[in-house]
């Protein structure tokens, strides 16, 4: 991936090229359409990216003219035995438990007087506390419950564009994945296929044949579910039931740049959604989804689960919680478990699960959303190869 910048004029004229003939069924493509209509939403985030070909990059974010993106990583829960709050238990721990037992240490303890010193969760901060962790250190001790409390990870890539362009999706092997096509790469390979700066996983749209799906402002299904996250051309996004979504009319229907419908929506107007029924959605999962501040600033926030100790994952209910915290105004929750990954700079930025708990690894998968910057914008072979289908459909159907 190259991070020569070019002037937005230039990036527009690169992006403009033509499909094949058979997109001629219709007038105009979605992605000039795209093109032609969505604001600069720069101006009003005059801070938040590069005045000129400047590229910042950092462990955790990266900043250009086009983008700019936020990783950040959060706790919830005790981890005993992490004396130091890192996520690890390891030698500095016990180092720092051996200064405080013998009182060389100016450092505290949180309110409950306990925190993550007390290793084998008896009240008291004591010898055996040390003893345990050192134990378990050498390798001694092969297998110990440091954990008390169910513990989150979850990462949040808060996320500025200059050009709804930058918020793309893409599908596995660069063509839609029809059901049971088994057609699945990896997250890693489709970000890196499509120049991602940042991806994650979407719908896993191959393994149904229901749902709202568009792409980059082309439809390439429009069947029953129960809700669907639509993000339009002007960077606003809604949360629509199946209902709100057959209300809208084809000019409104024409101005829809992205959707996912994976289900079920967590915020809505500002609101936190409620009333989650199902095993699947009260069980403990790792989860990914999307939020919405205002055109041009959205996040996406993946919880990683099964792995006890580092993540146990949370419920669809906790899910719209951590969503309606980060204060946006609408947000939508999609497919999790072992999909649940997020890539960022093409380095797996979570700890992805497997499919049963304590595994690692997650599954290959049919379909990214995912930023990249305006004159890295790939071609999309996916909508060309959906025109020509549509167009041979056409020429089929009009044979006598």
């Amino acid at each position: 991936m190259h991070w020569r910048k070019l002037c937005i004029c230039c990036a527009a004229a690169l992006f403009c090229m033509p499909f094949s003939a058979a997109e001629s069924v219709l007038s105009v493509s979605a992605e000039q359409s795209a093109e032609s209509e969505s604001g600069d939403f720069a101006s009003k985030f005059p801070d938040k990216f590069s005045a000129d070909d400047t590229v910042i990059v950092t462990a955790d974010s990266y900043k250009s003219h086009d983008v700019n993106i936020q990783m950040s990583r959060h706790f919830i829960g005790r981890l005993n035995g992490d004396v130091n709050e890192s996520l690890n238990v390891d030698i500095n721990d016990a180092v720092l438990l051996c200064k405080l037992l013998s009182e060389q240490s100016e450092y505290t303890f949180g309110a409950d007087g306990i925190l993550n010193a007390d290793c084998n969760n008896d009240d008291l901060i004591s010898a055996q506390d040390l003893m345990l962790l050192l134990d378990y250190l050498d390798g001694s001790l092969l297998s110990v419950d440091f954990f008390t409390n169910p513990t989150i990870t979850y990462h949040v890539a808060d996320i500025y564009i200059r050009d709804i362009r930058s918020l793309r999706g893409a599908f596995a092997k660069g063509t839609f994945p029809e059901k049971g096509s088994a057609q699945l790469e990896s997250i890693k390979k489709m970000a890196s296929d499509n120049n991602a700066l940042f991806a994650i996983n979407c719908d896993y749209c191959e393994i149904r044949a229901n749902g709202i799906t568009f792409r980059n402002g082309v439809m390439y299904r429009e069947t029953k579910r129960a809700e669907v996250a639509v993000i339009y051309k002007n960077g606003v996004m809604d949360v629509l039931t199946d209902a709100e979504y057959r209300n809208l009319t084809e000019e409104e229907k024409a101005e829809i740049w992205q959707t996912t419908a994976f289900a079920p929506g967590l915020v809505k107007d500002g609101v936190q959604m409620t009333g989650f029924r199902g095993s699947t959605y009260v069980e403990l999962h790792p989860r990914s989804g999307i939020g919405y501040y205002e055109p041009g600033h959205y996040c996406f926030v993946q919880v990683d689960g099964r792995q006890p100790g580092y993540s146990d994952g949370v419920s669809v209910e906790q899910f719209a919680e951590i969503m309606y915290g980060l204060g946006v105004q609408e947000a939508y929750n999609m497919d999790g478990g072992s999909s649940s990954e997020i890539v960022f700079m093409g380095q797996t930025y979570n700890h992805p699960s497997g499919i049963k708990t304590g595994s690692s690894g997650g599954r290959n998968n049919s379909d990214i959303l995912y930023i990249c910057n305006l004159d890295e914008i790939p071609e999309d072979t996916a909508a060309a190869a959906w025109y020509e289908k549509l167009a041979a459909e056409s020429a089929a159907s009009a044979e006598p």
